[in-house]
């Protein structure tokens, strides 16, 4: 063997399939017999004898875009829009460019119309010829069949030539590579060209600016004494200005706290009435066992729904308006409630009522910030507005069972009715009207449509799921629904509207935050207390109902008197440990009553914890409310108000049912249960709401900064209107600031207000 590799000459060589006889059936050979039938028949065959059919395309220049010649091949296109497919038309002689694309609609068509009339000639041999398929030739075609010479079907040529001229002298001078430069080059420095213009403009600009302050500055020097008298006079009308609405301010102010701490007085004290009408608006209207929680639960609802929605009204049209709007709603509603007829009336009317009630809380709060500034006016103006709330209470129990015993639950709404029409003549003529100063933006229509709706779902799932079960079809769907619009909402609030309902600056002031979630345990806890107080006062030491209204009598009594006192206390003090404080006390009045048992004295246990208890909330909710409003800007007052008393609507509830759970699942009572059994139910209800204190000052101590005293506000007049948006603490350089320059038309509009104030108060 020579060389490396090298073949032996018994191997096969590369011709070895010609001189081996392989003549069996065979995939190969079924393939080259066809191929010999191919070759036989266009042998036969009559065909172009100038190749295949070729398509009429025009050059792509545009000195010869006017000509048509025969292209390379049809395109895909062509050949799908004639009918023909590709390895079809390979087999009856039309050429096919898989490159070229139709670029125009009329080339399309073109070429699609030279295939048609092209197939349309076309003569297709039988394989047989005793055997014709289906798009053969017939036989009278065949023998008329001739030898074609020429093109098939040639391209005519529409274009005529154009006829010898002599050369102009632009076409001599005309360089289209210098156009193609000189395009080039201008698209290269279109940026730097702008741009050194755009310089060239602004300095030019500055040069004007600079010579016109030169101008002004010249001018200035040539007259300072009359800019000093113009100067002068400017803050000499101010200060009258500021005199005359601080006059008008301290001389309306308390009749306006009196208004809005009733209206506060008449929400609270309808709402404790029914805890007391309760049977006997059932047993009159036919309530049922499942449908008597919708006489109090339908104005929890919608009162809580519409807080949101109603305190930014308030903030963007005036709180003012939307005060007296609220009366006039409440006692409209109030006397159709009166006049109602079944339980389906009730309710309804019920539910419209709490709406006018969420018009005045969260608006009521508004005027009190906007016109106490902050400091120890605004506390004594907020403890007075709790302590008509707690005054509420104890009426509406009292009053209610005085109403039920002689002259019929009606006359509890008639009585709300009447007092809040009073309240509107008074508010009328108490909050005055001043010029606005501001104009009101939109409203959020979407994020208020899905606020109030969440809320309401909200509410309605915990206000009625205990009664109809947690996971029950009539509830769960319902705070599913809830769900989703409250993520819709916070969706709409923070990437579509620019003036959102519910400004989330507020939620990074660290006070306002950790006072909402402090109000949330706070309400749970105060509703638990008084729901097994209630409990224990019935059930085990076996009060009636208008016996348990005159034991927390005195529970609500002391609390308007150190409301009272603590309005002066306040003030001089963080308010950060008096909440913690007041979490401790209600910690300790719930043990009280934990071990209360059936000959227990009302003097002694249930006395002392009603008294303690009271000492807790005082220190507790009244902090809370100011430390929640103390930071907020006055065009946010109202909705951090609304916020505020939505913390509270959505806590009582909470709280209730978590610390009824833990005494169900204790022990289960039933109409047989021994007192004492049922009393170890009550004193688990009473742990968990020990527990809920707890818990409630930890997260608190935790999320509530520590804030020294607060210092008292500088003497400078805070405005009444409440579409104002300049802080009542606020410096007098900042609200000189926020006057008109022409201070003459703004003293007028002031002097008009307070006469008009002045003779709305002479005819009432």
């Amino acid at each position: 063997m020579k060389h490396n590799n090298q073949l032996p000459g018994e191997h096969f060589r590369k011709d070895w399939q010609t001189r081996v006889k392989t003549w069996l059936d065979q995939a190969g050979r079924k393939q080259s017999r066809r191929i010999a039938r191919v070759q036989k028949a266009a042998r036969i065959a009559p065909r172009p004898v100038d190749g295949l059919i070729r398509p009429a395309v025009r050059c792509p220049t545009v000195k010869y875009n006017t000509k048509l010649r025969a292209g390379r091949g049809f395109t895909l296109e062509e050949l799908k829009a004639a009918g023909i497919r590709r390895k079809e038309a390979l087999s009856i002689g039309v050429s096919v460019d898989h490159r070229r694309r139709n670029k125009s609609e009329e080339s399309l068509q073109l070429n699609v119309q030279r295939l048609k009339a092209y197939k349309a000639k076309l003569i297709v041999f039988p394989r047989k010829a005793g055997k014709t398929k289906a798009g053969d030739s017939a036989a009278t075609e065949l023998s008329s069949a001739v030898q074609l010479t020429g093109p098939v079907f040639p391209v005519a040529q529409v274009w005529a030539k154009e006829k010898a001229r002599k050369i102009t002298e632009a076409e001599k001078n005309n360089s289209a590579y210098e156009q193609h430069r000189k395009a080039r080059s201008v698209a290269r420095l279109h940026g730097i060209r702008e741009a050194r213009r755009k310089a060239k403009e602004e300095e030019e600009a500055n040069k004007k600016n600079q010579k016109a302050e030169l101008d002004t500055l010249n001018l200035d020097s040539q007259q300072p004494q009359k800019q000093e008298m113009d100067k002068e006079r400017i803050e000499v009308e101010e200060k009258q200005q500021q005199t005359k609405m601080s006059a008008f301010q301290e001389k309306m102010a308390p009749l306006m706290l009196f208004v809005v701490s009733m209206a506060q007085f008449i929400d609270i004290m309808n709402g404790s009435s029914m805890t007391v009408a309760l049977v006997d608006i059932s047993k009159a209207l036919g309530f049922d066992s499942y449908s008597t929680q919708w006489i109090i639960s339908a104005y929890v609802v919608t009162f809580g729904g519409f807080l949101l929605l109603s305190g930014r009204i308030g903030d963007m049209y005036g709180h003012r308006k939307v005060f007296l709007s609220g009366q006039i709603w409440f006692g409209l509603w109030s006397l159709v409630i009166s006049f109602s007829t079944s339980p389906a009336m009730f309710c309804i009317t019920r539910a419209l009522q709490g709406i006018g009630a969420s018009m005045s809380v969260p608006t009521a709060l508004g005027l009190i910030t906007t016109t106490f500034p902050a400091g120890p006016k605004r506390t004594r103006a907020l403890s007075v507005f709790g302590g008509f709330g707690a005054a509420g209470a104890v009426v509406g129990l009292l009053l209610a069972g005085a109403f039920i015993s002689s002259i019929g639950w009606e006359w509890i709404f008639r009585f709300s009715s009447i007092f809040s029409f009073v309240l509107f003549a008074l508010g009328y003529v108490a909050i005055p009207v001043l010029p606005p100063k501001v104009v009101a933006g939109k409203i959020d229509v979407a994020g208020a449509m899905t606020a109030t709706s969440s809320m309401i779902c909200i509410i309605y799932y915990i206000s009625t799921g205990s009664a109809t079960g947690w996971a029950s079809v009539q509830t769960l769907p319902v705070l599913i629904a809830g769900l989703v619009l409250l993520a819709a909402f916070l969706w709409i609030e923070t990437r579509l509207v620019k003036n959102p309902i519910m400004p989330f600056r507020i939620w990074r002031l660290r006070n306002f935050s950790s006072a909402f979630v402090a109000i949330l345990f706070l309400q749970g806890q105060f509703q638990g207390y008084t729901y097994f107080a209630t409990l224990i006062f019935q059930n085990v030491m076996g009060y009636s109902s208008m016996q348990t209204a005159l034991a927390f009598l005195a529970h609500s009594l002391f609390a308007v008197v150190l409301f009272t006192i603590l309005g002066k206390i306040l003030p001089k003090y963080p308010l950060k440990p008096f909440i913690l404080t007041g979490f401790a006390f209600r910690c300790a009045a719930a043990l009280m009553f934990a071990f209360v048992t059936q000959s227990t004295s009302y003097w002694t246990l249930p006395f002392l914890g009603l008294l303690v208890h009271v000492v807790g909330l005082g220190t507790s909710v009244l902090p809370a409310q100011i430390t929640a409003l103390k930071d907020a800007q006055n065009e946010d007052q109202g909705v951090v108000g609304a916020l505020y008393s939505t913390g509270m609507q959505l806590g009582a509830p909470l709280g209730l049912v978590i610390v009824t759970l833990i005494s169900e699942n204790s022990v289960e009572v039933t109409a047989t249960t021994p007192v004492d059994e049922i009393m170890k139910s009550y004193r688990n209800g009473l742990f968990g709401v020990v527990a809920l204190g707890v818990l409630g000052a930890v997260v608190t101590a935790f999320m509530m900064p520590n804030t020294p005293a607060p210092t008292p506000a500088a003497p400078v007049a805070a405005t009444i209107d409440s579409t104002a948006t300049t802080s009542s603490a606020a410096p007098a350089a900042t609200t000189a600031a926020a006057v008109t320059a022409d201070a003459t038309i703004v003293d007028l509009e002031i002097d008009e207000a307070l006469a008009e104030s002045a003779e709305r108060m002479e005819m009432v």
